[in-house]
């Protein structure tokens, strides 16, 4: 968890600082963190040295990482995009892993809260995840802005398209896909509440 006093300093050097070491890499206790864990899981998988799943085709498999987290700070815009740039360096600071970027997909921050409120969804339907975290890198994908042939320029639709792009997956899903209290929740509140 990032600490309470580095939150509240509002320094992005600060709180840059305290991520990297959470998510990237400790320097204190020099190992690597989140991030650099994915990315030597990936190079294992994509040499085909994964114990794990001996049968994976590392030619042809598409790997989506996905950053599983419980800090819903995390799940703030532009932190996915911020993280993901780490991601992407690492990756293409790798010699092996940077011949392979057409097989690795942009890291994407899922927090928990979002995985049980779509679970029911997922589990019933097992390409929905993969088909909506596809959908979520088109909606945030970078790409240059340009105002429309005979259009004046309108900052307002600029700075729309750059909050598109940093929009944490949970909200996109919450835009793309409406959901009811799963059941999990439901059994819960009879529990809490019995008629």
């Amino acid at each position: 968890m990032i600490k309470g006093a580095v939150k509240q300093s509002f320094s992005f050097t600060e709180i840059e600082s305290e991520l990297k070491a959470k998510y990237f890499y400790d320097p204190v206790n020099k190992e690597n963190k989140a991030i650099l864990q994915l990315k030597d899981r990936i190079k294992t998988l994509l040499t085909g040295n994964a114990k794990y799943d001996e049968k994976a085709n590392n030619k042809s498999i598409r790997i989506y990482p996905i950053l599983l987290v419980t800090e819903l700070a995390l799940s703030t815009p532009t932190v996915n995009f911020i993280l993901n740039k780490w991601f992407r360096k690492a990756i293409m600071d790798d010699t092996f892993l940077k011949t392979k970027l057409v097989q690795i997909r942009d890291l994407v921050i899922v927090d928990m809260n979002t995985l049980i409120e779509y679970s029911e969804k997922f589990e019933k339907n097992n390409a929905l995840f993969e088909k909506t975290i596809i959908e979520y890198y088109a909606s945030v994908a970078e790409r240059k802005v340009r105002p429309l042939k005979g259009v004046p320029f309108d900052p307002n639709f600029i700075k729309s398209v750059m909050r598109k792009s940093f929009i944490p997956f949970g909200d996109f899903l919450q835009e793309k896909i409406k959901i009811t209290a799963p059941d999990i929740f439901k059994e819960f509140g009879r529990e809490i509440l019995p008629d």
